[in-house]
C-alpha cells in the first residue's frame, strides 16, 4: 500500500424502517462502534471522520481519538445523497486528490482481507472499487399492468443455466476525493469486489440485525482457541475448567505454611497453586490509604508476609515434584523479572490492570497472560486488551468483584458469556466469596478458569482469611467444579439408566371395568395407569368409541392389539 487514506463514515440519526439503526447495539457494541474499530485496523489510514447529527457521537469520536463532523439540517434529510454529504466533508477538509474509503455503518461485518484486496485493486486501476454480492436468485424481472415480464431470463429456465447477477452492496467504496468533487461516485469503471453472504449484511429491518447479531457472535466465540500453559495443560472452550488455589499471602509469610498448602492443593485436585511476588518499595508508597478490609498499613502487612526469592524458588521445585503448576503474580515489573523463569503463566492482580507500562513489559516476555478485571468497566476491559494482544494474544480475563467479600449481587456471572462473545476471548472468575456457590455459576455460564482464595485453617489471622475457604472447601469446589463439567451437555434423549424407571414410571392404558365383547371403549372403561408397557396413554383418545374384540377383565394392561396408531 503507498497511499494515505481518508477514512469517512456517514451515519445520519433517522431511519424510516429500523429507528435509531446505526445505534443499536449489536454484540455489545453499536454500530457505529463496529465500524469505528474496523476503520483503525486499516493500515495507512491519516484520518477517521465520523459525520452525524445523531445525539452523543461527538463524545464517542473523542473516545476513539477521531474526527467529528456534524452533520447539516439540510444534509440530515432522507432526501440527501450519500455524494453530497461526502461533497461537503471533501470541500470542508480541503481535501484535493486525496484516497477516500467510505464505510457505512448499516454493514457491520468486514474483514481486513477484504479491504486490503480493495486498496490493491485502486491502486492498480486508479479508479472507483466497491463491495458487490452474489444475488441468491438470479431471476430478475419487473411488473407492468400486473403483467410480470422476466428480464434476464426466459421461464423455464433452469436456475444455474442463468447468468449470475449481483447487487451493488455498498459495505465498502474506495475513490478519489477528485472524483466526488465531479459528482461522481466513479469515473470511468466501477470495479466490484465480490464479498460473502455475511460481508453482504445490509442492516435495515429487525430480522437483518437479529441475523447480524448472531453471526458476529458466533464469529467471535470461534476465534478462541485453546492456550498451551504447558506440555501437560491447556486452558480452552474444550478444556476442563482450570481451577487455580489462590495461596495469596494466607501463609503469613511461614514458609512451612506455604508447602502445607501446596500439598493441599495438590490432594484436593487444583491444576494449579498460586502465590504473591511483593516487593513493596517497588509497588507502592509507604502512606497508600487503606480500605476498611486492611486492620494495618498493606506496606506494614506486606513487609512482615512476602516471601523472598529464594522461598519461591523452593515452592516452584515443591510443585513441579508434585505434579502442580506452581504460579505467582507480580506486582511489579521487578518482581515479573524475578519470577520470569518459575512461571508458565503470569497471573495480573485487578489492581494492574491499567498499569499499561508494566503489562507491556510483561506481555513482551511472550508468556500466557490471565489479568483480573475488579474495579474496572467495559471501556477498561478492551483499551488494555487492544494494547496487548498486538504483543501478546495468549490473554485470558477473569470476571472479578474487588470487595472483600463482595455482594452477590455485584459480582454478576452472566457477564462471563458476554465478556466472552465481545473479546473472543477466554474467560474465567475470580471469586472472594466465603463459600463456593458462585465458582459453581460461573462454571455455568462457561468460565474456563476458577481463582479461589484459600486458607489452612480459618482460624489463622491473615489478609485475605474471611474470604478464603479451607481444606474441606476447596476439595469441594473441585469436586462441585468437575461434576458440574460433566452435567453441562445441551442434549436430550433417553438414556440407558432412564430407559428401566421409563418402562414402569410412564402410563399405559389400562381397564377400570370389566369390558365385554363388543362394548365401546369409552373414559368410563379406560383411563392411564402405571406401568409404562402397554399401549402409551398419550393414545387413549384415538382408541375411545371403538369396540372390544372380546372380553376384557378389569385393571389389566389393555392388550397392544387395539393400538392401531404406531
Amino acid at each position: 500500500m503507498s497511499k494515505k487514506y481518508i477514512v469517512i463514515i456517514p451515519a445520519r440519526k433517522g431511519s424510516k424502517r429500523l429507528i435509531n439503526k446505526n445505534t443499536k447495539i449489536l454484540n455489545h457494541l453499536s454500530l457505529l462502534e463496529h465500524t469505528i474499530q474496523f476503520s483503525k485496523k486499516i493500515e495507512n489510514v491519516s484520518e477517521i471522520i465520523l459525520t452525524s447529527d445523531i445525539d452523543n457521537t461527538e463524545s464517542l469520536c473523542n473516545k476513539y481519538k477521531i474526527k467529528f463532523s456534524r452533520r447539516k439540517k439540510e444534509l440530515a434529510t432522507d432526501t440527501t445523497s450519500t455524494l453530497e454529504v461526502l461533497k461537503y466533508i471533501i470541500n470542508e477538509n480541503s481535501y484535493r486528490n486525496v484516497s477516500i474509503i467510505l464505510l457505512q455503518p448499516t454493514s457491520p461485518i468486514r474483514s481486513i482481507e477484504t479491504i486490503n484486496n480493495m486498496i490493491q485493486i485502486f491502486e492498480k486501476k486508479c479508479d472507483t472499487v466497491v463491495t458487490v454480492k452474489e444475488l441468491n436468485n438470479p431471476r430478475i424481472g419487473k411488473f407492468v399492468n400486473q403483467i410480470y415480464l422476466p428480464l434476464n431470463y426466459k421461464v423455464g429456465k433452469r436456475s444455474q443455466d442463468i447468468e449470475k447477477l449481483y447487487e451493488e452492496n455498498g459495505n465498502i467504496y474506495i475513490l478519489n476525493s477528485d472524483t466526488i468533487l465531479k459528482n461522481c461516485l466513479y469515473m470511468n469503471n466501477l470495479y466490484g469486489y465480490e464479498i460473502n453472504e455475511n460481508e453482504g449484511i445490509d442492516i435495515d429491518t429487525e430480522n437483518d440485525f437479529i441475523l447480524a447479531n448472531k453471526i458476529v457472535r458466533n464469529k467471535q466465540l470461534s476465534k478462541i482457541n485453546s492456550i498451551e500453559i504447558n506440555k501437560k495443560r491447556k486452558i480452552g472452550p474444550n478444556e476442563k475448567c482450570f481451577i487455580i488455589a489462590e495461596a495469596c499471602d494466607n501463609h503469613i509469610g511461614k514458609m512451612e505454611y506455604a508447602l502445607k498448602m501446596v500439598n493441599i492443593a495438590y490432594l484436593c485436585g487444583a491444576d494449579a497453586v498460586k502465590f504473591q511476588h511483593h516487593l513493596p518499595d517497588e509497588e507502592m508508597l509507604q502512606n497508600v490509604p487503606m480500605s476498611s478490609n486492611f486492620s494495618e498499613p498493606l506496606y506494614e502487612i506486606l513487609q512482615k508476609y512476602s516471601l523472598s526469592l529464594e522461598q519461591h524458588k523452593e515452592l516452584k521445585s515443591y510443585c513441579d515434584k508434585l505434579g502442580i503448576i506452581y504460579m505467582c503474580t507480580p506486582f511489579s515489573k521487578k518482581a515479573a523479572d524475578e519470577i520470569e523463569d518459575l512461571v508458565d503463566i503470569y497471573k495480573i492482580g485487578s489492581g494492574e490492570l491499567t498499569d499499561h507500562p508494566t503489562l507491556i513489559e510483561i506481555a513482551k516476555k511472550g508468556k500466557p497472560m490471565i489479568i483480573s478485571t475488579g474495579m474496572s468497566n467495559i471501556d477498561e476491559i478492551e483499551e488494555t486488551l487492544n494494547i496487548l494482544r498486538p504483543i501478546n494474544n495468549n490473554i485470558m480475563i477473569l470476571n472479578c468483584t474487588s470487595e472483600y467479600p463482595p455482594n452477590y449481587k455485584d459480582i454478576n456471572l452472566k457477564l462471563i458469556p458476554k465478556l466472552m462473545e465481545r473479546f473472543g476471548i477466554i474467560v474465567g472468575h475470580s471469586d472472594h466469596t466465603p463459600d463456593n456457590y458462585t465458582c459453581f455459576g460461573a462454571v455455568s455460564c462457561g468460565a474456563k478458569i476458577v481463582e479461589k482464595h484459600f486458607i489452612l485453617d480459618k482460624l489463622i489471622p491473615g489478609p485475605d482469611q474471611n474470604v478464603s475457604i479451607d481444606p474441606h472447601g476447596l476439595a469441594d469446589l473441585v469436586e462441585g467444579i468437575r461434576k458440574i463439567e460433566v452435567a453441562l451437555g445441551d442434549t436430550k434423549t433417553v438414556h440407558d439408566l432412564e430407559k428401566p424407571i421409563k418402562s414402569w414410571a410412564r402410563r399405559s392404558i389400562v381397564t377400570i371395568k370389566d369390558i365385554k365383547k363388543g362394548d365401546k371403549f369409552t373414559l368410563k372403561n379406560l383411563w392411564g395407569k402405571r406401568p409404562g408397557t402397554g399401549i402409551p396413554s398419550k393414545y387413549l383418545f384415538d382408541i375411545l368409541g371403538k369396540k372390544a374384540y372380546e372380553d376384557i377383565n378389569k385393571d389389566i394392561l389393555l392388550p397392544k392389539l387395539y393400538n392401531n396408531t404406531t
